[in-house]
């Protein structure tokens, strides 16, 4: 079977980075990775496309890179999604089994799951993925496989990502307006976890935080199977924009470079004295204190753990994290955010995530490759339903579900 071009792109709020992978169903293991593009992200605002034309251009820059580092022609590809103020629902569907205590068989489980997806979603919503969670027989006994069990009812639980429809539609408008055709959308929160965590960590159980730009997302996984996300509107860009109005850097990028160089999230052995310069504005150079500029990262990012936190209450998420918390996204690279996000999860261990040796150079020596892990998790989603495409005209459930449930959608 010949080998399969899979590309996927993310339109992040800072950066638009796309990934080329070679995958063979044949061949064991992750897709090889042979090219990637990245540029600065122009026309998103907090995730959200605020000038389609600029958006067109940016991606069309990344793609006409990849395709010529790869020597290859681009005319599909998988979005990564981030937007649209992200949300996730519980989805269950029901087949009754023909025969009392009969068999259960391949039909029964696709109109389980057809009946699952027929669930409504809010109004102005759209559909990105439904995970699937479980199946569960005669309402007591949880099965990874229902085929040819006994029972007299199926249920399949899963968890739906949704999100705003117009907001979902005008990211997959401008990325089309390249001539690449969008073929499936998958959620960034259900994506990370692949990319930057272990099978042992999501089979213990983990609370993957991913930090991007303009918006956080969050997911929960447990016996690899992904059982709630979140999101929330504040990103990095918040905690950039603060400094800049604290301290009067004159621009976002003397602010952002401020963050990176000298900032932390915890205000612990910072000496009240010290000073730190402030990247020079039209020549002019001056310093602040450190702490000041500590005390204002902190007080944006302990607000926005804590928002995080409670979310994750609520669904009843913070029992069972044996693997603890996992940070990812270019947010997780400030100094100390770990210990305080221990701190506002009282106790919870944290630290920042890692991809596995991806055999490209120009991420495996990047020391924020961390920021591509949503992306690399997408790359092996993609490369899971490219797999089960195969026997999708003899299966009613093999297109339906990969590793974290039904491959994206396509709003």
């Amino acid at each position: 079977m010949a080998k399969t071009p899979l590309v996927v792109l993310e339109v992040g709020t800072a950066r638009t980075v796309a990934l080329l992978g070679i995958h063979s169903p044949k061949t064991a293991g992750p897709p090889a990775i042979v090219a990637v593009s990245v540029a600065k992200t122009s026309g998103v605002r907090k995730s959200e496309v605020v000038s389609p034309q600029s958006v067109t251009t940016t991606v069309a820059s990344v793609l006409k890179k990849l395709s010529e580092s790869g020597n290859v022609d681009i005319n599909q590809l998988d979005l990564v999604y981030s937007g649209g103020d992200l949300q996730g629902m519980p989805i269950h569907g029901r087949a009754e089994i023909d025969a009392e205590y009969g068999e259960v068989d391949e039909e029964d489980v696709a109109a389980a799951i057809a009946h699952m997806r027929d669930t409504p979603v809010p109004s102005g919503r759209t559909t990105l993925e439904d995970i699937k969670c479980d199946y569960v027989i005669d309402a007591k006994r949880v099965v990874d496989d229902p085929v040819s069990l006994t029972a007299s009812e199926l249920v399949v639980n899963g968890i739906r990502t949704h999100v705003d429809a117009n907001s979902a539609r005008a990211v997959i408008a401008a990325v089309e307006e390249t001539g690449a055709v969008v073929a499936t959308v998958f959620s960034a929160a259900a994506s990370a976890p692949l990319g930057c965590t272990s099978p042992e960590q999501r089979r213990n159980g983990v609370l993957v935080i991913d930090l991007g730009g303009g918006t956080t997302s969050w997911s929960i996984t447990r016996d690899e199977k992904i059982l709630a996300v979140g999101h929330l509107a504040i990103g990095g860009d918040h905690v950039t924009n603060d400094i800049l109005c604290a301290f009067h850097t004159g621009k976002d990028e003397s602010a952002a470079e401020l963050k990176h160089a000298a900032a932390q999230a915890i205000l612990d052995g910072v000496d009240p004295a010290e000073q730190v310069p402030v990247p020079k504005v039209l020549g002019i150079g001056k310093k602040i204190k450190l702490r000041a500029l500590d005390m204002v990262v902190n007080a944006r990012l302990d607000e926005m753990i804590r928002i995080i936190r409670d979310d994750v209450r609520a669904v009843g998420g913070l029992e069972g994290l044996g693997a603890g918390i996992v940070l990812c996204g270019g947010g997780a690279l400030l100094r100390e955010l770990p210990t305080l996000v221990t701190r506002v999860f009282d106790g919870i261990p944290c630290a920042v995530g890692s991809l596995p040796p991806l055999d490209c150079p120009e991420i495996d020596d990047d020391p924020e490759k961390i920021r591509y892990a949503a992306l690399y998790g997408a790359l092996l989603r993609a490369a899971k339903v490219r797999q089960d495409e195969q026997p999708a005209e003899s299966s009613g459930r093999s297109r339906l579900f990969n590793w974290f449930g039904r491959s994206g959608g396509r709003p």
